[in-house]
């Protein structure tokens, strides 16, 4: 699971702000398909990003149907921040979380506790954070898991919002709007048969799915709007990004240990069991039109090279 914040103008229109977010997670989420969930906070989200294919495959495993789950991220279920830097035991790992004015600006999670470098890393990644350099690393601690998630009754982004994400979505949407139709018929024939109540349960029905049915019009009429402005965007996905990376490393004996993304800029970290010459590797990733000003970043450990890149933009938009 990533975690990524989202900051939007705040001449936006409410009613553009979660189209905006769609895009934003789908450019930035290396996954084929990909789940998300987000709390908004004024024109700023705070996102949790999973790969649902993985995550249906092990839902299905576990003997449960996935489209009759919902999936909540963990850190939902542990008490929020307000203003703390914190490390947090998780059912899995450890995740690093930095709170401001109770809205969450990071997140990162590791499979053990981390490293002071890392942690100082980590802490760079946000902006403004002040002295990193000297930062301690705060204790770990154990929230217990809440009865419900934090999140009831905020505005928040679900799943049902990547219906904007892809083309393949058309016909889950064409299969949403054949089913609206069957159960509303469904439960006219029940009400039929039951004898009594027939006008008065149509018109309750169509009145409480009123605001289902709008949304789907809304979402359908702005399908193609969407696919515009996709195809406006010349930066390369995550998911590219991540894939033109194997290429380049594809006959090194080197593996990925580390992956910081920002929209316009990339850092990797590079493991060997011997070490790394970084003259190499700068000029294999300058090879590649896709990065630009590749540079080394200075790391304590002699076995990793750490790299930083700036992302070209294409010169034709994505198709």
């Amino acid at each position: 699971m990533r975690h990524e914040t989202f900051a939007f103008p705040a001449t936006l229109p409410p009613q553009q702000l979660k189209k905006a977010l769609v895009l934003a997670i789908q450019r930035w989420t290396p996954f084929k398909s990909a789940g998300s969930a987000a709390i908004w906070s004024g024109h700023r989200a705070t996102v949790y990003a999973w790969d649902a294919e993985r995550l249906a495959t092990m839902v299905t495993g576990g003997g449960y149907d996935p489209a009759r789950c919902k999936f909540i991220p963990e850190p939902f279920y542990r008490a929020p921040g307000s203003n703390e830097t914190r490390l947090i035991a998780c059912i899995d790992g450890i995740e690093g979380q930095i709170w401001r004015g109770g809205f969450l600006l990071t997140s990162r999670w590791w499979g053990t506790t981390p490293q002071l470098q890392d942690w100082i890393a980590f802490l760079r990644s946000v902006r403004d954070i002040g002295d990193t350099q000297n930062a301690a690393r705060p204790t770990e601690v154990t929230l217990p898991l809440l009865d419900a998630p934090w999140t009831s009754g905020m505005a928040t982004l679900d799943n049902a919002l990547e219906l904007f994400d892809t083309p393949r979505s058309r016909a889950w949407l064409a299969a949403a709007a054949a089913a609206l139709p069957i159960f509303l018929a469904t439960q006219w024939m029940a009400v039929v048969f039951a004898g009594a109540g027939l006008d008065a349960e149509q018109a309750r029905l169509m009145v409480t799915s009123s605001s289902a049915r709008a949304e789907r019009d809304s979402m359908i009429a702005n399908l193609d709007a969407i696919d515009r402005l996709l195809l406006l965007d010349r930066r390369p996905t995550q998911f590219e990004i991540l894939a033109r990376v194997g290429i380049v490393l594809a006959d090194t004996p080197v593996k990925i240990v580390d992956w910081t993304f920002d929209i316009e800029a990339l850092e990797i970290s590079l493991e060997s069991q011997t070490e790394l010459e970084a003259t190499r590797y700068i000029e294999m990733f300058e090879g590649d039109p896709m990065f630009e000003s590749v540079s080394k970043r200075s790391v304590p450990q002699p076995l990793i090279l750490r790299l930083r890149m700036d992302l070209a933009q294409t010169t034709e938009p994505r198709t």
